[in-house]
């Protein structure tokens, strides 16, 4: 996802991949694509890190994240556990701007608690998956981690393959958002697109 969003105009893009063979193949795409100037792969933990690497700090704060972990680390968001932690710091204004969008891609129907720095503002599903469009939390008089209303829910396997996802444009604005993205690998590994 991170390689389409420089086709179609992002600054920049950083993946974060655990997985040897993964952070191989991801090099060799980006070198063939000739990308080395505008991708920085960086391999390590996504539980672990700072999201913030080395000599990459013109590219930052991200703006659209694409968070993509294995399935089964899914049910560890939860308080206290290294992921929810991993969640708090990306959630930090000096790795994603204020007005950021983290696409949280869960198995369908996944249970978890997400950090106070992030709220669920709309839920799409898929197939046999979810995609959270989290967004972060601004303090209101008004209940802050409000559950998402079900007419917020959208099931895309039960549209048409001819219809629009919905009438407002948000999901176009997600797949034009795709090129701005930053994502995770199947193993938790993340890309990141900075658009400019």
């Amino acid at each position: 996802m991170g390689l389409e969003s420089l086709s179609r105009g992002a600054f920049s893009c950083v993946f974060i991949e655990k997985d040897y063979l993964a952070f191989d193949l991801l090099n060799q795409n980006v070198d063939k694509l000739g990308e080395r100037e505008r991708v920085f792969c960086w391999r390590t933990d996504v539980v672990m890190t700072s999201f913030r690497p080395k000599y990459c700090e013109d590219w930052l704060p991200y703006e659209v994240v694409f968070f993509d972990p294995p399935y089964k680390m899914v049910k560890s968001v939860q308080p206290g556990t290294m992921f929810f932690k991993a969640l708090q710091r990306l959630g930090k204004d000096t790795v994603t701007a204020p007005d950021a969008i983290v696409l949280f891609r869960t198995p369908r129907y996944s249970e978890f608690e997400l950090p106070d720095c992030w709220r669920v503002k709309r839920v799409l599903q898929y197939s046999t998956m979810d995609i959270h469009w989290l967004v972060k939390n601004v303090p209101t008089d008004g209940d802050e981690h409000a559950a998402v209303p079900a007419s917020e829910i959208i099931d895309e396997t039960a549209l048409d393959e001819n219809e629009e996802l919905s009438d407002d444009g948000e999901l176009e604005d997600i797949v034009d958002s795709a090129h701005e993205t930053e994502a995770l690998g199947d193993d938790g590994g993340i890309v990141a697109e900075t658009p400019r």
